[in-house]
C-alpha cells in the first residue's frame, strides 16, 4: 500500500530516494529517481520499500575477521538528517542498547558473519518510532563518517583494525562499551539561506582543547565549491546522555570559525532544543520542521562608506605602513554602544556618506547617534539617541 519509498539500489547519502503518495505520483517519480541514480551512480537499478512516516535511523557497527567471526561494538542514532543528510549522531542509540535489544546486535552480527565479511562494516535499520519495530535497510561496507562516536565508547581505533587485517594480521574482536558519545558535522553552508553551500577563506579557525575534531581545516584554508561541504566534525563522551549533551553544547560553543557561512550557531540550535534532549524524541524528519532563528543581519544595500569598526580601534602601526582604523567620531560611537547595553568596543557600523539597507533576521536593539540624517523601520522614522526594538524581518 501507499505511501512508498522509490529508492535506487545504488543509492547512498540521500540521492536516489523519493517518497510516492499513489500510483500517479510514483509513475512521474520513476524517470527522475531513475535518472538521478545514473547521474550519481552509473545505475539506473531501482526498488521498493515501506515508508514509515516517523522513523528513526538506528544502525550497529560491525567487524569482522573475513573468517566467520564478526563484532557487534554498538548502535548509533543517527536520526537528526537533514534531506537525508546526517548532521547529529549519538551512540548508544536511545532504546537500543546492548541490553535493550540484544537481538538486533545478534542478527547483524550473523547476517554479516554469513558473509565471512572483512573489516569495517555497518548494518542500517529504520525505526517506526510509534511502535518501536525495526527493519534491515542495508549493511554499508564501509568505514562511516560517524564511526569516531563508537571509538569514543569502546576505546576501539577501528582503522586501525582495518589496517590491521588488511596487512593478514589477527585482531582479538573483542571490546566493552562504556559511556555516551555524541558528534556534530560542521559543513560549509548557511541556514540563513536554505543551507546554500558556502566556500571561500577562512579567516579563523578554533576549536576547542580536550575535545576530538576531525577536520581538515585551519586558519587560511580556502574552502572550494567543488566537494562535499563537510569540514569538522566534534565528538564528545560522556558517562551520561545528558552529560554527553552538556558538554556538546560546551564545545560548540567554544568553536569559532569566520570567513564562510557555517552550520556552527545552527548546530548549537539543534543541540539546545527541548526535542533533541529527549531520547529517542528526534526522527529523520523532525529538522525538516527545525526553526532555525539566525542571528545575522541582511545587507540589501551597502551604503556609500559605510564601514564596520569598533572602539579604539587599531592604533599604532603607521610606522610599518598599517594605517590607523577606529570610529571618526568615537564619543557617538561609544554612546551608541552604551544605549543597548553593550561593552564600548562592540564593534558597529560607522556611516559616512548615505546609510546602508539592512534586514534584521532576529529580534534585537539597536541606536543609532550623531549626526541626524533620514532614517525608517519597516518604512516608519526612527528616533536618534535611544534604544529601538527591531523585530525578526525588519527593514532599516
Amino acid at each position: 500500500g501507499y505511501p512508498v519509498m522509490l529508492k535506487s539500489t545504488a543509492g547512498g547519502g540521500g540521492i536516489g530516494m523519493e517518497v510516492c503518495q499513489d500510483a500517479t505520483g510514483l509513475g512521474a517519480a520513476y524517470n527522475r529517481v531513475a535518472q538521478a541514480s545514473r547521474a550519481n551512480f552509473g545505475d539506473a537499478g531501482l526498488f521498493l520499500e515501506k515508508f514509515i512516516a516517523r522513523a528513526r535511523h538506528v544502525e550497529v557497527q560491525l567487524f569482522g575477521d573475513g573468517k566467520g567471526k564478526v563484532l557487534a561494538l554498538g548502535t548509533r542514532d543517527c536520526s537528526a538528517q537533514r534531506r537525508n543528510q546526517k548532521i547529529v549522531e549519538e551512540t548508544p542509540a536511545p532504546g537500543f542498547s546492548r541490553s535493550e535489544a540484544p537481538e538486533l546486535f545478534e542478527g547483524a552480527a550473523r547476517m554479516a558473519a554469513a558473509l565471512n565479511y572483512r573489516s569495517a562494516g555497518t548494518a542500517e535499520y529504520l525505526v517506526d518510532a510509534a511502535t518501536g519495530r525495526y527493519y534491515f535497510l542495508e549493511i554499508n561496507t564501509r568505514l562511516q563518517v560517524e564511526h569516531g562516536i563508537t571509538e569514543a565508547v569502546t576505546g576501539v581505533d577501528l582503522v586501525e583494525w582495518m589496517v590491521r587485517v588488511a596487512g593478514g594480521e589477527t585482531v582479538d574482536l573483542s571490546v566493552s562499551e562504556s559511556g555516551h558519545a555524541r558528534e556534530v558535522r560542521i559543513c560549509a553552508e548557511d541556514p540563513g539561506k536554505d543551507f546554500l553551500p558556502s566556500s571561500g577563506l577562512l579567516t579563523e579557525v578554533v576549536f576547542p582543547e580536550g575535545v576530538r575534531c576531525d577536520r581538515w581545516i585551519t586558519a587560511g584554508t580556502v574552502v572550494p565549491a567543488n566537494y562535499d561541504s563537510l569540514v569538522a566534525k566534534l565528538i564528545v563522551s560522556a558517562p551520561t546522555r545528558d552529560g554527553a549533551i552538556a558538554k556538546m553544547k560546551e564545545a560548540l560553543a567554544a568553536t569559532s570559525l569566520a570567513g564562510i557561512e557555517t552550520n556552527l550557531e545552527y548546530l548549537r540550535q539543534v543541540i539546545a532544543s527541548e526535542e533533541f534532549a529527549a531520547p529517542g524524541a528526534i526522527s529523520t524528519g523532525s529538522l525538516g520542521r527545525f526553526v532555525y532563528v539566525p542571528p545575522t543581519i541582511e545587507v540589501l544595500a551597502s551604503g556609500t562608506q559605510t564601514t564596520v569598526q569598533d572602539w579604539p580601534g587599531r592604533l599604532g602601526y603607521w610606522e610599518v605602513g598599517i594605517p590607523p582604523s577606529g570610529p571618526m567620531d568615537a564619543l557617538s560611537f561609544r554612546l551608541a554602544n552604551r544605549l543597548v547595553g553593550n561593552p564600548e568596543g562592540t564593534a558597529g557600523l560607522e556611516i559616512t556618506v548615505s546609510g546602508p539597507t539592512l534586514k534584521f533576521n532576529r529580534a534585537t536593539e539597536v541606536a543609532l547617534v550623531g549626526a541626524a540624517m533620514p532614517t525608517t523601520l519597516d518604512g516608519d522614522p526612527v528616533t536618534f539617541g535611544a534604544p529601538v526594538r527591531v523585530s525578526a524581518g525588519s527593514i532599516l
